[in-house]
């Protein structure tokens, strides 16, 4: 049941908070064992928090569109009261004394918080890998243990094997895009600034923004328009999705225009993943859009270099000392990622950030008159984790959103032929959120049976 139908449920009194937890608290008792996407379930909160929900509904008080519903959260983000292990056993972390502000607000709203899910050492990973802590299972294939993605690995599976309705992650450089692709549902990375990173572990300031999960675009909307912060980072209030807005509203794909990548970037893709990527954009095309080919200003190999080197100088500034102390509990691969760090000098950090300001530049340039770039969300398929390389990207299409300071977001758009589930990612310009969702909707309805193919996996 999607999140909009299931608050119009409750608005009803057709169903009560209290009967969704206690589903979900069932769902995860049976099949979390399995899928490993929890790290710490708050069945006694949960059931607390689903009764308060449904007494202040009983006299007449809502606190949003989705009060009593569902939520998981990324164990990167506080929660007052519970540990945040960030994915790692290199130091002792105590109960979190306050909730960090997108926490605060999914509670402020009504949502009842239902555990914390599994990510990559502190965030710092694409395959959903973790060999200290634990590695989720994608929902898609229960014989072969593949990978989820990261570093939202554990919030997309929880979405994707239908344990929760919605749940809260980050997005680096793919980590709420890449899980999505590979556990067949949306995840969405809006625009840096629009929501409040306070009280979320850093990984890398100048790139981190608070990501998130859920079915549908609509559904997915709707998630938005509760975490968005329009006083943050000068956002505008024209961003939010719901409510009035300026500017025309995307309907159809007819208004769209839609830009495409040229086949000489598309040449280390699957196969299968290729195939579903070019019916997608014979869907589109078909449904009126105006399809242009779009070529990048920069080969997204460049994008990628400065991408690591940017992020490794950021995360040791926060990690250094911790991953300096060889005593400390940490994965091999990790520790030498953050110490990388090092060698990044003032100077080089500088160079960094100017090229990135100047490559941003270009890139807005470069969409001028292109409502949204469409790419493959992964160019593979999710492969068993005992095949990962920890050295390699999950996708050369996901960094660059984040280095470029652009918006996106990731829907599925089918299954291979091994029944894996493929991304189509959706980009806009920063603060063209709204747009975003709206295009997304259209091109949701456009992929039709792909789409629904996708989201029709055993565990709903």
């Amino acid at each position: 049941m999607s999140l909009s139908n299931t608050a119009k449920k409750l608005a009803r009194g057709e169903v009560s908070s209290e009967e969704i937890t206690d589903d979900c608290l069932t769902k995860i008792a049976g099949l979390d064992g399995k899928l490993g996407a929890f790290v710490s379930v708050f069945e006694k909160e949960a059931r607390n928090a689903a009764r308060a929900a449904d007494a202040l509904r009983s006299m007449g008080t809502e606190l949003g569109p989705l009060h009593g519903i569902p939520v998981a959260v990324k164990d990167l983000f506080h929660i007052r009261g519970h540990e945040t292990r960030a994915g790692t056993r290199s130091h002792s972390i105590p109960p979190d004394l306050a909730s960090a502000a997108a926490v605060r607000k999914l509670t402020d709203a009504g949502m009842i918080v239902i555990g914390k899910t599994h990510t990559d050492e502190f965030a710092y990973g694409a395959w959903g890998v973790n060999r200290l802590c634990s590695s989720p299972w994608n929902p898609y294939d229960l014989e072969t243990h593949r990978v989820a993605g990261g570093s939202s690995s554990g919030s997309a599976v929880a979405v994707s094997a239908g344990l929760v309705p919605f749940a809260l992650g980050s997005d680096t450089g793919g980590s709420a895009r890449v899980p999505a692709s590979f556990c067949g549902c949306v995840g969405v990375k809006p625009s840096f600034g629009l929501i409040d990173r306070k009280g979320m572990v850093p990984l890398s300031p100048s790139l981190d923004v608070v990501g998130f999960f859920a079915n549908s675009i609509g559904d997915a909307a709707l998630l938005f328009d509760v975490l968005v912060d329009t006083d943050t980072a000068g956002a505008k209030p024209e961003t939010r999705v719901s409510g009035e807005h300026r500017g025309r509203k995307i309907q159809k794909l007819e208004s769209v225009c839609i830009g495409f990548l040229p086949t000489q970037f598309l040449r280390n893709v699957n196969s299968d993943i290729l195939r579903l990527y070019e019916k997608s954009l014979d869907a589109l095309k078909a449904s009126g859009a105006t399809m242009v080919e779009f070529r990048p200003p920069r080969p997204f190999s460049a994008y990628l270099t400065d991408t690591v080197n940017l992020v490794s100088a950021e995360i040791y500034a926060t990690f250094g000392q911790l991953a300096e102390k060889l005593d400390c509990e940490m994965q091999p691969f990790i520790r030498e990622r953050i110490l990388d760090g090092k060698a990044v000098s003032a100077s080089q950090y500088s160079v960094l950030l100017k090229r990135r300001n100047d490559a941003i530049a270009e890139l807005r340039h470069a969409m001028d008159g292109i409502d949204a770039l469409v790419t493959p969300t992964s160019a593979d398929v999710a492969i068993p984790v005992a095949e990962v390389d920890l050295t390699a990207p999950a996708t050369p299409y996901a960094r660059f959103v984040n280095y470029l300071d652009l918006a996106g977001l990731s829907l599925p758009c089918g299954l291979t032929r091994t029944g894996l589930p493929a991304g189509l990612q959706v980009v806009v310009k920063r603060f063209d959120d709204r747009r975003m969702f709206e295009v997304g909707a259209c091109i949701e309805k456009a992929l039709g049976k792909l789409q629904a193919s996708a989201l029709g996996n055993k565990w709903r």
